[in-house]
């Protein structure tokens, strides 16, 4: 049967939120959980093993344009974990257009972040759509650092190096973005430069080498909070 979290989520005014997301995930085992809130603005998360729990608080929808809360309840199964509530606030935005340099054509499916200065602040993500453009919503007033084209967004597309806000190679050196709540701040724009390639031929003493791995590794690149990603990079396949 396993033990359960439940609460209720409300707006700044104390009024109760529905079809907000409560996902609950045990880091350390694995363990996930899901439950939506109703029109009372409650909710309880069912069949959890024992363990400790982050819990987010988001909205199900993206035009909802509120913040996510994240907490941390502690199950023992088969009890009930009761009270672990949360207020969503209202949320800023952020918006652009990304192109491919140096043509200006549109770029679809691309992956933006928004990485908060608030180590609490959990940021957002976005994606371009058919014309380009994309927005981000959802976040807390605050400064951000913009990176586009992170490769290790799921399903965004790929082909393009990854570079910050405004056109910056490192995370030290973007440009700042400042949100306020109830407003979007526009133009935040890139144009994204396609993935290079080394080419060349391996010789030994006879001739040229078949089957020969050759591995590209980047001399600098740009932080993130996961590790580092290289600005640009290849890696040949290995026989």
């Amino acid at each position: 049967i396993g033990g359960t979290i439940s609460g209720r989520v409300d707006n700044a005014g104390g009024k109760p939120l529905r079809n907000v997301c409560v996902e609950a995930f045990d880091l350390a085992k694995g363990y996930f959980g899901l439950a939506f809130t109703g029109k009372t603005g409650t909710y309880t998360v069912p069949g959890l093993n024992s363990g400790t729990y982050q819990v987010e608080f988001l909205p199900c929808s993206g035009t909802a344009n509120r913040v996510s809360v994240i907490s941390t309840a502690k199950v023992t199964a088969p009890k009930a974990t009761t009270g672990v509530n949360a207020v969503l606030g209202r949320g800023g935005s952020l918006s652009g257009t990304l192109t491919a340099a140096p043509s200006g054509a549109i770029v679809q499916n691309a992956c933006v972040e928004a990485i908060s200065s608030n180590p609490a602040n959990p940021g957002g993500v976005g994606y371009s759509g058919l014309n380009g453009q994309y927005t981000i919503t959802g976040l807390a007033a605050g400064t951000y650092q913009v990176v586009v084209a992170d490769p290790e967004c799921l399903e965004a597309a790929t082909g393009f190096a990854p570079q910050w806000y405004d056109n910056q190679p490192t995370q030290a050196s973007a440009s700042p973005v400042t949100l306020t709540v109830g407003a979007t701040t526009p133009a935040i724009n890139a144009a994204l430069q396609s993935l290079g390639e080394i080419t060349g031929t391996v010789s030994g003493p006879s001739g040229a080498l078949s089957g020969v791995c050759v591995t590209a590794v980047p001399t600098s690149g740009y932080a993130l909070t996961d590790g580092v990603l290289p600005v640009v990079a290849g890696i040949s396949a290995c026989g």
